[in-house]
């Protein structure tokens, strides 16, 4: 009997482990794993997959990895400049720092869009004067503009203060562009009647857009001509309707026989449009000038000056309406003055008429004085008011005025007078052709001091590079240009696409500096 019972187990037992065998593919296969040996036991991990990535605008702090079941990993996701961080494709989690729990396997994705904001500006106030208004800004997506901010010279050409500028004309936050193109084919004399009009170029409006771009206008685009040769671009709010309008002085086709041209005026119409002015009934080479209240009655008024035939104007505003006159300038004065600037030099609550242009008429004359000069506002025009003369060029063979500037360098109380300028083509061979002279060559920097009554010319205590064989500068502007807390001055080059000729100076301990 106990026989008998001992061959039955035995077969029971046998039956057992062919089952168990038999059965394998009901075997749970975990994840890869760590296996920790403790003495006579040994414990199993479980690993996953973590892969972490970042959509366009924006980085991660971890790329991820394979770690074990249970681990904490902290994720930041940093949004680029421009950008901001707006979720996460694969968690419902909007904070841009975030720890995971692992778990299993996991993909993650950090998500950004476009920061508008970044892209907006405060609207400036437009009854300031031009000289405050005007700013040198080239933006980063300039092409999509086409040529107009190329600044470069050809056939045609947009050049930046001349007959362009980027300014927010809407009043949504974004910069825009308006402009047009000179033609700079100036080296054919023409007949006595020649004044070129059918040069003039259309103006191209485009409006800024959130992440820098531009969209043309196509409101007020290719709608309304432009000048035959912009000289500057004068900024301001002359119609009083919250938007900036723009003046164009202009000076027409630059070349034998010079006849001049009249300027022009686009106003906003306050609902995004625009509406041009011509002032056809006065034609000269106007050349250079500014907006301010001159009149001291609360509206912007504006001056250009022409450069010697007796026709510089003064325009005073009438309920929005620019009234030009030339009966209130001092033609004798304005005489050889090609540049002009409205500045309240001697704080007294009126604006100041600063002028210049070339030092000396001609190498014969002696019949007046030409060197720049400050006419002191009364808050009426600029006639019988007092004056006095600025000194003449630092540096040889350098009198034309092309630009002014103020600033208080050395922090005393003063503004100094930084003057930029260029060749005069004087000293030469009378029968030289004039794009063969010294004329519009290089640039020279003057910085003047006020001494009593006077202005001394203390260039070499104010910066300390102040001349070079790059292009003229045609328009300088001071501010803290890349928000590092020191105050630059620089040119109107291009410094995208013309980095050569880019100049700029830092304000360090009082002194100009070169960059």
């Amino acid at each position: 009997m106990i026989k008998r019972l001992s061959f039955i187990l035995i077969i029971f037992i046998l039956s057992c482990a062919k089952d168990t065998s038999e059965d394998d593919s009901s075997v749970y296969v975990s994840p890869p794993s760590n296996t920790t040996n403790t003495g006579s036991t040994s414990t199993t991990v479980s690993q996953y997959s973590l892969t972490v990535s970042a959509e366009e605008g924006g980085s991660v702090s971890t790329s991820g990895g394979t770690y074990n079941d249970g681990t904490s990993i902290s994720i930041i996701a940093t949004p680029s400049e421009g950008y901001e961080f707006i979720g996460w494709i694969g968690s419902d989690s909007t904070s841009s720092n975030i720890t995971l729990t692992i778990s299993s396997n996991v993909t993650i994705s950090a998500n950004f869009q476009i920061d508008c904001s970044y892209w907006q500006y405060e609207v400036p106030d437009w009854k300031k004067t031009s000289y405050e208004l005007f700013d040198i800004i080239y933006p980063e997506k300039y092409s999509q503009v086409g040529n107009l901010l190329n600044n470069q010279w050809g056939s045609e050409s947009g050049e930046y203060g001349f007959n362009v500028i980027v300014v927010d004309y809407n009043n949504d936050g974004y910069r825009d562009v308006i402009g047009f193109h000179n033609d700079y084919s100036n080296f054919v004399a023409y007949p006595q009647d020649y004044y070129g009009y059918e040069r003039k170029q259309m103006i191209r409006f485009y409006k800024g857009t959130c992440g820098g771009n531009f969209e043309i206008d196509e409101q007020n685009d290719n709608k309304i001509l432009g000048t035959v040769h912009g000289r500057k671009v004068l900024l301001g709010d002359f119609n009083n309707d919250g938007y900036v309008d723009v003046f164009f002085i202009s000076h027409g086709y630059d070349n034998i026989p010079f006849k001049g041209e009249y300027s022009k005026a686009i106003f906003s119409d306050g609902s995004g449009g625009f509406y041009d002015t011509e002032y056809t009934d006065f034609v000269s080479f106007y050349h250079g000038g500014a907006t301010g209240d001159i009149d001291n009655d609360g509206d912007l008024d504006l001056v250009i000056v022409e450069g010697g035939r007796g026709k510089s104007l003064v325009y005073l505003n009438n309920g929005g309406v620019l009234n030009p006159s030339s009966d209130l300038i001092d033609q004798d004065l304005a005489k050889s003055m090609y540049n002009a600037e409205l500045f309240d030099l001697n704080n007294d609550g009126y604006l100041d008429l600063i002028m210049g242009g070339h030092d000396w008429w001609n190498q014969w004359s002696t019949s007046y004085d030409t060197l720049p000069l400050v006419v002191y506002g009364d808050g009426i025009d600029f006639i019988d008011n007092d004056y006095i003369r600025l000194p003449e060029a630092n540096v040889n063979r350098q009198g034309l005025v092309s630009n002014f500037e103020f600033f208080d360098l050395n922090n005393d109380g003063n503004i100094e007078i930084i003057l930029t300028r260029t060749g005069d083509g004087l000293g030469e061979e009378p029968n030289l052709p004039w794009n063969e002279r010294n004329f519009y060559k290089n640039w020279s920097v003057q910085v003047l001091e006020l001494s009593g009554n006077e202005y001394l010319d203390k260039t070499n205590e104010f910066i300390d590079f102040y001349s070079g064989t790059e292009p003229w500068i045609k328009f300088t502007k001071i501010r803290d240009k890349d928000n590092d807390g020191v105050i630059e001055m620089f040119n109107n080059v291009n410094p995208y696409n013309d980095l050569d000729n880019y100049l700029e100076w830092k304000i360090i301990g009082g002194k100009l500096i070169k960059q």
